[in-house]
C-alpha cells in the first residue's frame, strides 16, 4: 500500500514539473519571438524617414499617387511610413529616397547611362525644417535656384514624399548642377523624358502646365507614381493633377 502511494507521488510530482517546464518555455518564446524575428533596427543606407508613434495611423501605407501641391499638403504622419534609403552622391551630399522611388531610379540611371547620358540626384526628400530653411533662403535671394517660383512652402512640396527626385547632369566628366547650367541642355532632358515612364516616373512641371500644377517648367524634377500610371500620364500628356482629376488651383 505504501509502494502505490509512493509510486502515485512520484507521477503527481513528475506531472507537475513537466507542465511548469512547458509552461515556462512557451511564456519565454511569446516574450521573446517577435523581437528576435523583426529587425531591431536600419543600416547606414536603410533609414526610415520618420519616427514611429501614434501618428502613424494616420496614413497607413504608402500611396505613390499622392498628390502634394499648394491646396494639398503632405498628410500628417507621412514620414512615418517611409521606407528609405540613404545614399551619397557624387557630390558627396546625403540624399533620402523612398526605396521604392530609389530601385526604380538606379534602372532608369542605368539605361541612360548606356546611352552616354550620366545623372544623379541632387535632392530628393525633405523634413518640413529643410524645406522650410529653402524656402527662406529663396525669400532672401541667396540659393541658386532661377526664381523663388521654384521653392514650395513647407507642406506644399513633393520633396517631403520622398517619391520626387531632382536630377543633375555629368558633361564629359564635370557634374552639373546649378539650375542655369542644367537649363543649357534641352536635347539632353527630351531623351531623359523619354525614359521616364518605362521606369515609372513622370515629368512633374512639363512646359506649359504652369496653370496646372503651380510651377514653372522644371525638366530636373521627377517624380515616381509607378509604371502603369506614368505610361498613362506620359501618352495622354497630362500632369499628375489632371490624372487624379483634381483642378483646383
Amino acid at each position: 500500500m505504501k509502494n502505490s502511494v509512493f509510486r502515485r507521488w512520484i507521477f503527481v510530482t513528475f506531472l507537475m514539473s513537466t507542465l511548469m517546464v512547458v509552461s515556462g518555455c512557451a511564456g519565454s518564446g511569446q516574450a521573446g519571438g517577435p523581437a528576435s524575428g523583426g529587425k531591431t533596427g536600419q543600416g547606414t543606407e536603410e533609414a526610415a524617414l520618420g519616427n514611429t508613434g501614434s501618428e502613424t495611423a494616420a496614413i497607413a501605407s504608402m500611396d505613390y499617387l499622392i498628390l502634394v501641391n499648394k491646396n494639398h499638403p503632405i498628410p500628417d504622419g507621412w514620414e512615418n511610413v517611409i521606407d528609405g534609403v540613404s545614399i551619397t552622391n557624387s557630390l558627396g551630399d546625403e540624399i533620402l529616397v523612398e526605396r521604392t522611388a530609389y530601385a526604380a531610379y538606379l534602372k532608369l540611371h542605368d539605361q541612360l547611362a548606356r546611352e552616354g547620358i550620366m545623372v544623379d540626384i541632387s535632392s530628393a526628400w525633405r523634413s518640413e525644417a529643410d524645406q522650410q530653411a529653402l524656402a527662406d533662403t529663396a525669400a532672401e535671394g541667396k540659393t541658386a535656384v532661377s526664381s523663388e517660383e521654384y521653392v514650395a512652402e513647407p507642406g506644399q512640396s513633393e520633396h517631403q514624399t520622398g517619391l520626387a527626385l531632382d536630377l543633375y547632369l555629368n558633361i564629359d566628366g564635370k557634374d552639373v548642377v546649378e539650375k542655369k547650367d542644367l537649363e543649357k541642355y534641352p536635347e539632353i532632358w527630351e531623351e531623359i523624358h523619354d525614359q521616364l515612364p518605362e521606369f515609372g516616373f513622370i515629368l512633374r512641371f512639363p512646359e506649359g502646365s504652369e496653370g496646372v500644377t503651380g510651377h514653372p517648367y522644371e525638366p530636373w524634377h521627377i517624380r515616381y507614381v509607378g509604371e502603369k500610371a506614368a505610361a498613362e500620364i506620359t501618352q495622354q500628356e497630362i500632369t499628375l493633377e489632371e490624372y487624379l482629376g483634381v483642378d483646383d488651383l
